[in-house]
């Protein structure tokens, strides 16, 4: 919207297009800024990698829907330095306005989802302040709350929703999320997607980021199995890039490096792909009823399963 406001020229994808059709298409239509969801960036750069595309064109990539993993924010300023990056974050509730990460941020707040937009306001709730709405400390977690003239005034016909959803001139938008160093938010979960493993609250994106770490991993993502005595236990899904067998005792060994013994997923799936939505988000609902539905998993194991 803000391009055709602007008089820019504005060039949309065919739901069939691949990797490879989008780089192309960038080049013949020069495009200038490209901007989309981290899920098909992530794919897109491994095509790039492997060669015959000039978008020397693109001067700015821009992201949002979720925060975009640091390893592939370092991937594109390694194979695109020509293009300057910038995350942002919003929701339809919102306008879609929220927070942006400027370029001038990038490399040392990599990973951050930014600072308020102009005319914009964010705050961080703390946990169970319900319709009395309290700041929780800086720096710790809770739910972020955006204040705005681009925000909706409600839910159409749906008073309960609305009530729930839009409290005191604030949006309680579902987001998890901080505020750290020079001010700029940092986005942890959504609040349905926290695990609950016998009381502890861990998040999803956490484990999600240090498995793209893992180079032979091409998709991602950690949701939450049932388990008889913590209620909840973590699961991760991994598609391997094309070409390579990935081995879950030693992804396993690489979260064990880097995250608490809390957050390292006992529960492996070895896929073919992950189940996602027309922007690319992946459908956690859907993953984690395919999950249920294959054999019993045991609980400490981490058995590879393909193809699920």
């Amino acid at each position: 919207m803000s391009a055709w406001v602007y008089g820019a020229g504005v060039v949309l994808e065919e739901d069939t297009l691949d990797n490879g059709g989008r780089l192309r298409l960038i080049a013949s239509e020069v495009s200038t800024v490209y901007h989309g969801v981290p899920a098909p960036l992530h794919f897109m750069i491994d095509e790039f990698e492997r060669g015959g595309y000039d978008v020397t064109c693109v001067r700015r990539l821009a992201y949002g829907g979720a925060a975009m993993p640091v390893e592939i924010i370092k991937r594109y300023a390694r194979l695109w330095p020509h293009a300057d990056q910038i995350q942002v974050w919003g929701m339809t509730e919102t306008g879609p306005a929220g927070t942006a990460l400027p370029p001038w941020m990038l490399p040392r707040q990599a990973g951050a989802i930014g600072l308020p937009q102009p005319g914009c306001a964010i705050r961080i709730l703390a946990d169970g302040a319900g319709s009395c709405l309290r700041d929780a400390p800086l720096g710790e977690v809770g739910e972020i709350a955006f204040a705005g003239s681009s925000a909706s005034p409600g839910y159409f016909r749906n008073a309960v929703a609305t009530a729930e959803t839009f409290v005191d001139g604030w949006v309680l938008t579902g987001d998890l999320g901080w505020i750290g160093g020079e001010g700029v938010l940092h986005f942890v979960d959504r609040k349905k997607d926290i695990i609950n493993r016998g009381g502890l609250k861990i998040s999803s994106a956490a484990i999600e980021e240090v498995l793209y770490r893992c180079a032979d991993i091409a998709e991602a993502t950690v949701i939450a199995v049932p388990h008889s005595k913590l209620g909840e236990d973590i699961a991760a899904c991994v598609v391997p890039r094309a070409g390579t067998t990935l081995n879950t005792p030693t992804l396993r060994a690489a979260c064990v490096e880097s995250l608490a013994d809390n957050q390292v997923p006992r529960h492996w799936f070895v896929l073919t792909k992950l189940p996602r939505n027309g922007l690319g988000k992946v459908l956690k609902r859907e993953l984690r009823a395919q999950v249920l539905a294959s054999p019993p998993i045991a609980t400490g194991v981490v058995p590879k399963v393909d193809g699920v």
